[in-house]
């Protein structure tokens, strides 16, 4: 990866950023909108404000933890060694959850 990077052009990255931008946003995107239209609704700007900082903390805190552990050799390669064990427990598990999800939109 690390030598593709080297070798891609400024218009390829920007080309590879902006195809990301855009399949992210339909996840994304929507609780932005919601935050922003709660800003624009808001009584005082430091609400909303808020708002949005909340948001973010709750988008990137996430995204840093992941980014943390996947730099981390050592917890990397016991995540492995635990996925190779238990990877049939968390397929059955995530599809009950799946299902149970499933029921629940249709009852509600």
């Amino acid at each position: 990866m690390a030598n593709l990077m080297e070798k891609a052009s400024f218009t390829a990255a920007f080309g590879l950023g902006l195809l990301v931008g855009i399949c992210q946003f339909p996840c994304m995107g929507g609780p932005y909108l919601m935050v922003i239209g709660l800003l624009r609704d808001s009584q005082t700007y430091v609400a909303g404000f808020g708002y949005l900082l909340f948001y973010n903390l709750i988008l990137i805190l996430p995204l840093i933890a992941v980014l943390w552990v996947s730099a981390d050799r050592l917890i990397l390669s016991k995540v492995e060694g635990w996925k190779k064990t238990n990877m049939g427990g968390v397929h059955l598990w995530a599809g009950l959850l799946m299902v149970i999800i499933g029921i629940l939109v249709l009852l509600i």
